[in-house]
């Protein structure tokens, strides 16, 4: 039974708790699979019920309750001495543990070290010795983050490396790190990656290293993305076992007319954050390139699809185990540059960005991140974006301010804007996915509320629904008195956010579409500045709104201070709002201010296309505006006809 051969019966928990006390290990295993796999898919989570067609959600307590029965059930499961997991099973189990720890982190029982406690044979000197491979399958599936350091780095250190490296990307693919112990062992994980650079990972555990590929950047950790590295060996290393050879391509260009460009995209749906970001850009190159688009079938719709010449959309299931006959469908486009709007979003094309496809290369950061792949020739950013170029590995180029010319798309909402003069109690909302809240960002939460003058009430934005929910509700309700909403539509969610006063930007990885949310709401936004894009671009939109100085801040206690700040003068905090109100945002971000604003997008792959060997020559990191306008070298590779 592999990743994609879960059973698609309805799952039933009193199914499930039946099989396991009356001990038929087999059911049991498949059940609790089909059960995590529904809670990935969405299909089951014992969170919402449908009536009449309608999804709606259970009463927490109901909720929890049934949760526990679950997590009751799973635990004399892996407690249980004379069940013995096969390897097949484990690494199933382990494909969805973030899915287990999610659903203990739901209940009260938070997590499985207590299950740790009746695995193995313990002896007076408090040692444990594991009988079998099997002891050690449920010790790995049992322990996470918030287990502790010390027993996770112990067995790190003693497993083989194949059973290694599956619990060290266990521990690292994770959504919600919220407590100081969690963040700490995961940053101690982090340090035994080069362990794991030959080894070729199974169908599931690929999938799960694309995750962290890109999860990693939402770490609180300065050495984050040089994990991408041995990660991005391992990608390799599966794509060879598949056949997937690097094909020849020459590096003596001939330039031509009209060269083919081919966009990769993980995501350009025309609802999508990366069609309203990148779209106008990308359409603006078809006066001198021919534009191909290469995505999934489900990536793109009519709307995205048209602003391209041509477009190679893979079926369904041509995921990264097919990479070979995607390379195949590369090389008969025959592209004389790819572009990738973003990478980390989806394992195939984190996995074609580990090959040279065409003799020039580029991306930008629609995840805004280096790659650390060594066939991107160039990473390019708007100037005021980027941030420190030293934290990116590829060549970097800058665009003019306004290059990547958003468009509104098709989401809308009906909120009128309104500014609470003197409320009683003040609501700071926090509208960033899960994976960027970290224990810095909810310390701070705390001392902005213990420093306030007046009450203040937090709320929560995490974009999670069903059992995710319910396990980010309960655990940030821990740590300080908050309101947390679930996923909703766009025109909701805008409402929800439109009663609230104040926004925080999460730090490091900052939030731009909250921040352009809670702009067009005019509500004043606090963010901190960091050397990264992901960081610095909160200070950019936060400068192109026209917030006042403080609210773009350098560290933790200014950040703290602004918001206090903010939060005890309400005349501040009124004209603030009611400056961002007369701004009209919505003109600010999609407004055209010339008849081609992104032109700076055509000349910069213009020169790239013509100059290429030479910019690569002189070694230079950050090329910027200047830098190109100043550059033009006399020789350059052959110019043929137009369409050869």
């Amino acid at each position: 039974m592999s990743q994609n051969q879960v059973p698609k019966d309805d799952i039933n928990l009193e199914d499930f708790e039946q099989a396991i006390y009356s001990r038929n290990y087999e059911r049991a295993t498949m059940l609790l699979i089909q059960a995590l796999s529904g809670f990935e898919q969405g299909t089951w989570d014992l969170v919402t019920v449908d009536q009449h067609g309608v999804s709606r959600n259970r009463k927490y307590s109901s909720a929890k309750k049934l949760l526990t029965r679950l997590c009751s059930a799973a635990t004399a499961f892996l407690c249980d001495p004379n069940l013995v997991l096969n390897r097949h099973g484990f690494e199933l189990l382990l494909f969805y543990k973030r899915y287990l720890v999610t659903v203990f982190a739901a209940t009260d029982f938070v997590d499985m070290r207590h299950c740790l406690e009746f695995i193995g044979d313990r002896k007076n000197d408090a040692s444990v010795s594991y009988k079998s491979d099997a002891d050690l399958y449920k010790v790995i599936v049992a322990s996470s983050a918030t287990t502790g350091a010390e027993l996770i780095t112990t067995l790190l250190q003693a497993l083989p490396t194949d059973l290694a490296f599956l619990f060290w990307l266990s521990l690292l693919d994770n959504e919600m790190v919220l407590t100081i112990q969690a963040d700490e062992t995961r940053n101690q994980v982090l340090e035994y990656s080069e362990r794991f650079t030959k080894v070729v990972a199974s169908d599931a555990a690929i999938h799960r290293v694309v995750n962290t590929w890109m999860f990693c950047s939402y770490m609180n950790n300065l050495k984050k993305h040089k994990i991408k590295i041995p990660l991005n060996a391992i990608v390799k290393n599966y794509c060879q076992a598949h056949g997937a050879k690097q094909p020849f391509i020459s590096n003596k260009r001939v330039l031509k007319q009209k060269p083919t460009l081919l966009v990769i995209c993980e995501r350009f749906t025309s609802t999508h954050a990366m069609f309203r970001c990148y779209g106008r850009a990308i359409e603006s190159l078809k006066a001198s390139y021919r534009i191909v688009l290469l995505t999934a079938h489900n990536r793109a719709d009519s709307n995205s699809v048209a602003l391209f010449d041509d477009a190679v959309l893979l079926p369904q299931g041509q995921g990264i185990k097919a990479v070979k006959a995607t390379i195949g469908k590369i090389i008969n486009i025959a592209p004389d540059m790819i572009y990738y709007p973003s990478l980390g979003m989806d394992a195939w094309v984190v996995a074609l960005a580990q090959y040279r496809l065409a003799p020039i290369q580029l991306m930008t950061m629609g995840h805004p991140a280096t790659s650390y792949c060594d066939n991107i020739d160039y990473l390019f950013a708007e100037e005021s974006t980027l941030g420190d170029a030293g934290c990116v590995n590829e060549t970097c180029l800058h665009v003019k301010d306004g290059t990547f010319a958003m468009s509104k798309g098709t989401l809308t909402y009906q909120a009128e804007i309104t500014i609470r003069e003197n409320p009683d109690s003040l609501k700071i909302a926090l509208p960033s996915i899960a994976y960027k809240l970290n224990p810095s960002v909810l310390k701070a939460c705390q001392e902005i509320k213990a420093r306030s003058k007046r009450p203040v009430e937090f709320h929560f934005f995490p974009n999670m629904r069903g059992v995710n929910h319910l396990a980010i509700h309960f655990r940030l309700q821990e740590i300080l008195p908050c309101v947390v909403h679930e996923n909703q539509p766009y025109s909701q969610y805008m409402s929800a956010l439109n009663e609230c006063d104040i926004v925080l930007s999460p730090f490091p990885f900052g939030n731009t579409n909250g921040f352009i949310d809670s702009g067009r709401l005019a509500l004043p936004v606090v963010c901190l500045d960091g050397p990264e894009a992901h960081s610095h671009t909160d200070v950019a939109l936060s400068e192109r709104f026209g917030l006042p100085d403080f609210c773009r801040t350098q560290n933790v206690e200014q950040y703290i201070a602004a918001a206090v700040r903010l939060v005890d003068d309400d005349t501040l905090r009124v004209s603030v709002s009611q400056a961002l109100k007369n701004k009209n945002i919505d003109g600010i971000l999609y407004a055209q201010t010339s008849a081609n604003p992104c032109a700076d997008m055509e000349r910069m792959f213009n020169w790239v296309y013509q100059y290429h060997e030479q910019i690569k020559a002189q070694s230079k990191h950050l090329w910027t505006v200047a830098d190109r306008y100043e550059f033009v070298p006399q020789s350059q590779p052959k110019m043929t006809a137009a369409g050869a």
